[in-house]
């Protein structure tokens, strides 16, 4: 062996007991914020629906916003329930057309919690159906 090849061998038993020690650099770090923007989008949905119960629309309705951007790309089950929380928000303010809409985002994550969740997709279906149906006898 040469003290080139001995050198750069000693260098990859270093990198990798590093690494097995300490997991791979900078692995911690965004698995625990994932996990922490969706404990967060966890957090504020409850409280909007604690605040959607006891009839106050408006900070439900800002509680659920601030849920939507904590759990896109992290937690699409909590990004759907954010959605179908601003739907009922629209729908108590009047704003059929944006509870539809909503609804209809809260449906697209649907692939990726069916399976886990089949009776919500279940709900989020007959809850469109019955706001399309409440606009349509709105309009003359």
């Amino acid at each position: 062996m040469t003290p080139s090849t001995l050198a750069i061998g000693f260098i990859v038993v270093i990198i990798l007991a590093a690494v097995i020690l300490n997991g791979p650099r900078g692995s911690s770090g965004p698995r625990r914020s994932r996990r922490r923007d969706a404990e967060e989008a966890s957090r504020l949905i409850t409280q909007a629906e604690i605040k959607l119960q006891q009839g106050e629309v408006d900070a439900a309705f800002s509680l659920f916003l601030r849920a939507l951007p904590l759990a896109d790309g992290v937690a699409p089950l909590l990004f759907s329930e954010a959605y179908y929380g601003l739907a009922r928000c629209a729908e108590k303010q009047g704003d059929l057309q944006y509870a539809a809409q909503s609804i209809r985002f809260a449906l697209a994550y649907a692939p990726q919690w069916r399976y886990d969740k089949p009776a919500y997709e279940e709900l989020l279906n007959s809850e469109l159906r019955r706001v399309l149906d409440q606009i349509g006898k709105s309009q003359p």
